[in-house]
């Protein structure tokens, strides 16, 4: 019952099997509910904060006589944290050829100027006065002979005057309907870029909408697999990208200088040649290392973005994420262990190296796997390997120091790329085929490393710490349920859930060792098979039994103390101590 009380919320237990908890602890009488506080009543639970009680949506929750609003509306009928991997809806850029035609020859204009044109009949005009006045007489024959060749003289100069205005019409004529040609074609490329846009956007999502995603646990999450174009391509930020949609036009026709039209169809390719705000990435899969160069502070904020596009969009399965920090940025960073990139289920550990313990063990296993995988891609030609592996180092002598370094030029073959982040250029070790400098106000460039001319600038998102963690927080609680034959098996199993109780006061111990016979078979569970059922060991020497005598073998790190420690206290709940005895020899210690 939870009642007001002297302006607290106290919780007390009227009558329940299983008890109240408040924050994990069991409360016994009246247990005051602090702020920010979880309180549990038998598999529902709640959250108290500022005067409201927040719970998970439940038809079995009814509310009476309360104000009740819904906080956030789910995206997907997931219900947290069970996730199911769905059919990724891809969007591609339409290859549309744009092609701008050069405009239409030059009207023709004769170049013959007035005077060359109306000088012969002038001159005939000049010879007929001047004979005349030297012959004499014939004065009507003078005026017609100058009469007739001014209308010549004025024809041809009305002529010519009337070819120069229809020429200029020509000319204007030409420009409009190039004008308006263009004007089309321009519609046309904005039409593709905004398209194009589009689709970079629909594609490689903005982190922030990535953290959304993860806020509203919603249906493209982990969406990346090995088989897409676009795997381990990691969005960096936005800015002036290069259209894949590229205006062609004749290079040749368009070099006249004496025409202005010539011009514009390279004009407008120029224009359009870029994307502006478009997403900036940098494909991990096409090289074995990538080098990010800038001040602290720069640099813990693109490793904070790269890790969080890695593990929102690739499954944990596919990309595991190795860190290999100093004893700062492991601090710094300490959330990334939340992550389910970074478990490691060979040596039950995370793969976070931040110490001489850790990395002696990381690095060691680290270079198992790859000459593991060398000899793999030496035999076969070539390989696909089940896991890619993204190492972040932010303490490069570590690697360089280890013989893992070996691998820096070449690990790309066998499903491995390094990011190293480093203050100065010089530190960034060789095989990294892409750098990017990190500059103030959350700027930088990406180029590949032969080429520094092709760099692309890019604005990255700043990302606060608290959306960091929180985002790393619900990612590490999501388990996905994948139809296979290793899948059906439960990754984990809680001692309570294996003896079928709820509490530790449902152990029944009287009860359980008074029915127990030892003589009869010694059966005691051990773990859970695929389906459900139980995996049982009984040691006793009768028919049906498994013993008297067992071994228990595996690697380092595969659950033999669990196993061992599962089956003493299973044995332990069983029978009573007058009929089963343990004697227990720890040849090495710590066992």
């Amino acid at each position: 019952m939870l009642t007001w009380q002297k302006g607290q919320l106290v919780l007390s237990e009227i009558k329940s099997r299983y008890g109240v908890s408040v924050n994990g602890v069991r409360a016994q009488g009246g247990t005051v509910v602090q702020e920010r506080d979880f309180f549990s009543v038998a598999c529902f639970s709640f959250y108290y904060k500022e005067g409201c009680l927040y719970t998970s949506g439940s038809e079995k929750i009814q509310v009476r006589g309360l104000r009740e609003t819904v906080e956030r509306k789910p995206s997907t009928v997931f219900v947290y944290p069970k996730f199911q991997r769905n059919t990724r809806i891809c969007y591609k850029v339409e290859q549309t050829e744009i092609e701008i035609r050069p405009p239409a020859a030059l009207p023709v204009l004769q170049k013959k100027g007035m005077v060359f044109t109306i000088l012969p009949a002038l001159v005939m005009l000049a010879m007929t006065i001047i004979l005349r006045g030297v012959i004499g007489g014939g004065g009507m024959f003078v005026v017609y002979s100058a009469v007739s060749m001014g209308m010549g003289i004025l024809m041809t100069v009305a002529a010519k005057v009337q070819d120069s205005r229809e020429y200029k019409q020509k000319l204007c004529q030409r420009q409009e309907n190039y004008q308006d040609y263009l004007q089309e074609k321009q519609e046309l490329i904005q039409a593709s870029r905004v398209n194009e846009l589009r689709v970079l956007r629909l594609t490689y999502i903005a982190l922030e909408e990535s953290l959304k995603d993860v806020e509203d646990f919603g249906r493209r999450l982990f969406e990346k697999s090995m088989e897409d174009p676009d795997f381990l391509e990691v969005y960096l930020g936005t800015g002036r990208v290069e259209s894949v949609n590229q205006v062609k036009y004749d290079r040749q026709e368009s070099a006249d200088v004496q025409d202005a039209l010539a011009a514009l169809p390279e004009r407008m390719a120029e224009s359009y040649r870029f994307i502006e705000d478009a997403p900036v990435t940098v494909k991990l899969m096409d090289f074995c290392g990538v080098g990010v160069v800038g001040a602290r502070r720069q640099l813990e904020a693109l490793f904070q973005n790269m890790t969080l596009d890695l593990a929102i969009r690739h499954f944990y399965k596919d990309v595991k994420l190795v860190y290999i920090l100093d004893r700062e940025w492991a601090e710094r960073f300490d959330w990334v262990r939340w992550l389910r990139n970074v478990e490691n289920e060979n040596l039950d550990v995370r793969n976070i190296i931040c110490d001489e313990e850790s990395r002696k063990l990381l690095l060691e296993y680290l270079y198992g796997i790859l000459s593991e995988r060398e000899q793999i891609f030496a035999g076969n030609k070539g390989g696909v390997f089940g896991e890619h592996y993204v190492v972040l180092v932010a303490d490069s002598e570590s690697v360089c120091r280890h013989p893992v370094s070996k691998y820096l030029e070449c690990c790309r073959d066998y499903g491995f790329t390094f990011v190293f982040f480093e203050e100065y250029e010089e530190k960034i070790p060789r095989g990294c085929g892409q750098l990017i400098y990190l500059g103030e106000e959350g700027r930088g460039q990406v180029f590949e490393a032969k080429n520094k001319e092709k760099a692309v600038s890019f604005v990255w998102p700043r990302i606060r710490d608290s959306a960091a963690k929180r985002a790393a927080r619900r990612l590490g609680a999501i388990c996905v349920d994948e139809v296979t034959l290793e899948e059906q098996l439960t990754k984990s199993i809680s001692m309570f859930e294996l003896l079928g109780i709820i509490s530790a006061d449902d152990l029944d111990l009287g009860k359980r060792w008074g029915e127990s016979k030892v003589y009869q078979d010694m059966t005691a569970p051990l773990g859970r098979k695929s389906g459900g059922e139980s995996a049982v060991l009984d040691i006793s020497d009768r028919i049906q039994g498994h013993g008297p005598h067992g071994l228990v073998a595996g690697t380092t790190g595969s659950g033999k103390s669990e196993v061992l420690q599962t089956y003493i206290l299973s044995m332990a709940t069983l029978f009573h101590p007058h009929d089963v005895s343990f004697v227990l020899i720890d040849f090495k210690g710590g066992g």
